[in-house]
């Protein structure tokens, strides 16, 4: 009887979430490796440290038109009345790899990306000049460097291209390899298990196992590989032993069902034996049944079986653990849009209100849907945004703007 009420008692008192979080960030977590690999196999890692251009971008000046370099101040006042000649000492193609020079009075025929001679400082485009042999008459003046690429006009020397903690985007990659650039220091692909338990879930029972595949598909990414652990039986030993045999190989766990205040829920039990507690229940909702345990430096999460509950806990500190390991930056779009009702929060929660925004034509708009539903899909499939209402906040009011975590698209 003793044992049966100690988990029917569930969770004696909730855990401010600003506490929990300074609770996870002040432990000292297993390392997270890094490794270095090409530029070009590198979309969506986690960089690793600062990365600067090491040259300048172009490394040379060079003609951005096809057409002939120039001294600007030999084709002043040229016009179609008033030709200038110049004389052309010959052409230069992108990629021709002998310098070339020249003075003034001269020219050279320079198609778009060819290297601007020594001498030069503009490009007359080719329709405001007419050769013939190697005499050039110009009908066109140009400015110092017009029509001009200058080197380090796009990227300079030293100039930073991605931070550390930034996921690595087609753009960082594009200037990395523009400034010569060929491997990147990121940090490992994190590897997360999820472990769902429950009798009522085990094939053949019933009921269908949403939660698992939510959260695998929902956090799987370039840096992180989620995996499938199976489904366990309410059995302490067998729960006990899938947390056992995938601890060693996953920087993360997440162990779903087991977490409410039925005489079955035997997740705390096992872990409680297996590492220490950093917290166990917060005031969130959904998810507010979330607990943390440190097993062998490596973190366990212990949360709800129903799946929206899971997937908004899970992401609440998942996030911010990742921050800590990696100095990860936000990762989803933010925008700002105006409620459309008023909604009410419970006092001293930290509700994640799921929302519909739309566009208008006063702009983007917010209508609320859900706080509660812990296993209501149907918020998650009607929504295309969170916004939290913080725990001293009594709730949010009609026509109030709030920031928005966009999880879909906004038409």
């Amino acid at each position: 009887m003793g044992g049966n009420r100690r988990k029917m008692q569930g969770f004696g008192s909730l855990m401010a979430f600003s506490t929990a979080l300074e609770r996870l960030a002040g432990r000292k977590w297993d390392r997270i490796a890094t490794e270095m690999i090409p530029v070009r196999e590198s979309a969506g890692r986690i960089s690793a440290s600062d990365v600067y251009a090491r040259e300048n971008s172009p490394s040379f000046s060079r003609s951005a038109v096809d057409g002939y370099a120039v001294v600007s101040s030999d084709v002043s006042g040229a016009s179609e009345y008033n030709f200038i000649t110049l004389e052309v000492k010959g052409e230069i193609e992108a990629g021709r790899t002998d310098p070339a020079s020249m003075d003034h009075g001269q020219a050279y025929e320079i198609y778009t990306g060819g290297e601007m001679p020594e001498g030069s400082d503009a490009v007359v485009m080719a329709e405001y000049a007419e050769r013939s042999g190697n005499s050039l008459r110009v009908f066109r003046s140009v400015r110092k460097y017009e029509n001009v690429s200058r080197a380090g006009e796009d990227i300079t020397s030293g100039q930073k291209i991605v931070g550390s903690g930034e996921i690595i985007r087609a753009q960082h990659m594009a200037a990395c390899i523009a400034v010569g650039i060929e491997k990147l220091e990121v940090f490992a692909i994190m590897e997360m298990g999820i472990i769902s338990t429950g009798n009522e879930i085990m094939p053949g029972m019933g009921v269908r196992n949403t939660t698992q595949p939510l959260l695998l598909s929902y956090f799987s990414s370039a840096y992180m590989r989620t995996g499938d652990l199976g489904v366990v039986p309410d059995d302490p030993d067998k729960i006990r032993s899938a947390i056992d045999e995938s601890i060693g190989r996953h920087h993360i766990l997440a162990v779903t069902g087991g977490t409410s205040l039925g005489s079955r829920d035997l997740v705390a039990d096992v872990l409680d034996g297996m590492g220490e507690m950093i917290f166990g229940g917060v005031m969130i909702r959904p998810g507010r049944t979330i607990s943390l345990y440190d097993v062998g430096g490596k973190p366990v999460f212990s949360v709800s079986g129903l799946p929206v509950a899971a997937l908004i806990s899970l992401e609440a500190f998942l996030g911010p653990f990742l921050a800590v390991q990696t100095g990860l930056k936000r990762t989803r779009v933010v925008v700002r849009a105006a409620m459309t009702e008023r909604v009410a929060n419970r006092d001293g929660m930290r509700s994640y209100l799921r929302v519909r925004v739309r566009n208008t034509e006063n702009g983007l708009v917010a209508d609320p849907l859900r706080i509660t539903g812990s296993g209501i899909l149907s918020s998650l499939l009607l929504s295309n945004g969170i916004t939290v209402i913080p725990e001293n906040r009594e709730g949010l009011e009609e026509g109030e703007m709030v920031d928005i975590t966009l999880t879909g698209d906004v038409y």
